[in-house]
């Protein structure tokens, strides 16, 4: 099995991991010195990354796909990016997100530990198709209607949201 194949089995894991919220099998995957940014920017070692997945009484994945994956084998580690296609599921309903992703792998005898991680929110590109940029927007009104509020950022730095305006009004927001 190529060192691709063993890194998409491993990240296959972590998606029935975070899917099913199970600590044993992330527990499993993970290296004990992991650390992950999230797209938030906020960092988590080993335990705290669990404890979010697993413990969160508010939200769940729905799936996680992979695609896009690149692996770069150093021998001792390899280094992954990816195109992620999770779904998250709210008490609302279920939120679609795409990111970027950056994995590290660290070997250990005949096994790949997840050793690292950090995921970017993909900005919409000036040189989109029309037609994509149209659905990108879409996407943001839908959500936007079924009461998601929605962050407008420039270079990571929040700007200003994208709300429903009754939603606002019933928050004491004019």
């Amino acid at each position: 099995m190529s060192v691709t194949e063993q890194i998409a089995a491993v990240l296959q894991a972590k998606a029935e991991g975070l899917v099913k919220k199970s600590s044993k099998i992330l527990s499993e995957i993970m290296d004990p010195a992991f650390v992950y940014v999230s797209s938030g920017g906020r960092r988590a070692e080993k335990q705290a990354y669990i404890d979010r997945v697993c413990a969160a009484a508010d939200w769940s994945f729905g799936r996680q796909l992979v695609e896009n994956l690149e692996v770069v084998d150093f021998g001792s580690f390899a280094v992954a990016t990816m195109t992620l296609h999770d779904q998250f599921v709210h008490s609302s309903g279920a939120v679609e997100r795409t990111y970027l992703s950056l994995c590290v792998f660290r070997k250990e005898g005949e096994r790949w530990l997840w050793a690292a991680g950090q995921t970017m929110t993909p900005d919409v590109p000036f040189t989109a198709d029309i037609e994509e940029a149209k659905k990108h927007l879409s996407s943001l009104y839908d959500r936007a209607v079924a009461g998601e509020e929605i962050t407008i950022s420039i270079a990571g730095t929040p700007k200003g949201k994208l709300i429903r305006a009754d939603a606002s009004m019933s928050k004491g927001r004019a």
